[in-house]
């Protein structure tokens, strides 16, 4: 009599250690694809295409400071230049948060794969590494024109920056879309 009650133990435990099992592989999936549907949340092209939109706001509102301080340097209103050289300088601050952010998200587009052509997305990355790069750059020369606004010297570096920024915008949002199609 003992042995059938310990054989009907056995049984019931290992009826119980099967629901469990099914039970852990249940929740093991569902956390799985919940770990999953959150990574493809936090990263999506639309995501850094957002903040390439805003990157190309934020560059036309440096640009538009910019010009209008050269112009009033160039006729020799120095004090009136300076105010729109330091409000392009100050407006490059955003400039720079919205390039890294994209550059932040195109690299973890990259890294969770969510591209079509892994080759284009690693250029994107570059590009917009490089843009990162251009603009800490044109923030420093702003600020120097901030404090110069005469200096000539200045306003050609700034000039240059510009038109490589300008190409880099538009190569990164060239490959961000090649990424996707």
């Amino acid at each position: 009599m003992d042995s059938q009650g310990n054989t009907a133990s056995v049984s019931r435990r290992a009826r119980v250690s099967a629901i469990a099992r099914a039970r852990f592989g249940l929740m093991t999936m569902l956390l799985s694809f919940l770990v999953l549907a959150a990574g493809a949340a936090q990263a999506s092209p639309p995501v850094a295409d957002y903040y390439l939109q805003r990157s190309k706001g934020d560059f036309g509102i440096v640009r538009t400071h910019y010009q209008f301080g050269r112009n009033y340097a160039q006729i020799g209103n120095y004090p009136l230049a300076r105010v729109y050289f330091i409000n392009a300088y100050s407006s490059s601050y955003a400039l720079q948060s919205d390039v890294n952010r994209l550059y932040l998200e195109n690299l973890v587009n990259l890294h969770s794969g969510m591209y079509r052509n892994v080759v284009y997305q690693q250029i994107a990355v570059q590009q917009s590494n490089t843009l990162k790069a251009q603009t800490q750059l044109l923030s420093a020369y702003l600020n120097i024109l901030a404090q110069q606004p005469s200096n000539v010297g200045m306003w050609v570096n700034v000039d240059a920056m510009v038109v490589q920024i300008s190409a880099t915008l538009y190569y990164t949002e060239y490959y961000m879309r090649l990424a996707q199609l």
